[in-house]
């Protein structure tokens, strides 16, 4: 009895030990997180997203690229604005992985990453950093209209997609020039896209209600649908 007591006792020892190397390590992070005075893993940053779409045929890769990601990121969630400098770079890289996908699998992943940048740093100001131009206006608003706002599985899809429709409607330039004989006017698809994810039960619907703020400040916009 007195052996078994005491490899009980080592036992108990041991995961005492375990646990408190686990504590150490993590307020030894957060505690890395608060002094830094620069964004330090922007090479890694990049390579994570050069070699992304080459984890979508493995979900176990894919699900340890994710974590990485969101681990890198997590480490300034006290001081985000030092992710600033190179929020540029970083979004230019994403959005055009979004324009240039080739599978949905391949956009879910890329809007995955997005989403968790914005978390950290703040949807506010990460769209401010989104490029955008006129010509976008039409792959966004398909994608958008090809995408389920009840399916709960693509809602970081909707809602990186609706952050960078917002940025792109408030750009200066007639609506009706995207107007053609087989689709419903522009100005209706966007805002039946507004109704529609407004009426999400997911995050989206934030980034829906943001959309339809700036959408329905346009000049042609206010006066075609506001009574």
């Amino acid at each position: 009895p007195t052996r078994r007591s005491s490899d009980l006792r080592d036992s108990m020892v041991s995961e005492e030990t375990a646990a408190a190397v686990v504590v150490a390590e993590e307020e030894e992070n957060i505690g890395l997180g608060c002094a830094m005075d620069r964004f330090g893993e922007l090479d890694e940053i990049r390579g994570m997203m050069s070699s992304a779409w080459e984890k979508v045929e493995d979900e176990r890769k894919e699900e340890q690229l994710l974590e990485r990601w969101k681990y890198l990121f997590d480490l300034y969630q006290e001081q985000p604005h030092l992710i600033d400098p190179h929020l540029t770079s970083i979004l230019d890289t994403l959005v055009k992985m979004i324009r240039e996908h080739k599978t949905n699998h391949q956009l879910e992943l890329t809007c995955k990453l997005l989403f968790h940048l914005a978390k950290v740093r703040g949807y506010k100001i990460v769209v401010r950093y989104f490029p955008h131009e006129v010509e976008d206006l039409e792959i966004v608003v398909s994608l958008l209209q090809a995408l389920n706002p009840t399916d709960f599985s693509s809602w970081e899809t909707r809602y990186v997609l609706l952050l960078w429709l917002s940025i792109i409607v408030i750009i200066p330039f007639k609506m009706s020039r995207f107007d053609s004989g087989s689709k419903e006017p522009m100005t209706d698809r966007i805002l039946q896209l507004c109704k529609g994810q407004l009426r999400s039960k997911d995050k989206s619907r934030d980034a829906a209600g943001y959309l339809a703020s700036k959408f329905l400040t346009r000049p042609d916009t206010r006066d075609s649908v506001l009574p």
